[in-house]
């Protein structure tokens, strides 16, 4: 990974990689230049994920949403991770 990159982590699973982040309000926040994981079908580019509906919406430069997509239905793609026994 590129070391001016950070990662993304939701519901504990490695979303992608990107350059920034900013909050944009109490439960939504910016990623900038975000680039998927490979586990997930995202598009790349910037990304909104608003907590409160439960969306990561993509953006253009005025402000109009792209895309949507449902967190949930993204997140269960990778199983969650087993405990030992």
């Amino acid at each position: 990974m590129n070391e001016d990159r950070v990662e993304f982590t939701v519901l504990g699973r490695l979303l992608g990689t990107g350059t920034g982040w900013d909050d944009i309000g109490t439960n939504r926040m910016l990623l900038y230049d975000f680039e998927s994981a490979k586990e997930y079908a995202l598009p790349n580019g910037n990304l909104i994920i608003d907590f409160e509906d439960g969306s990561f919406e993509y953006y253009d430069e005025d402000g109009d949403i792209l895309a949507s997509f449902d967190i949930l239905d993204i997140m269960k793609v990778i199983p969650a991770a087993s405990t030992a026994s």
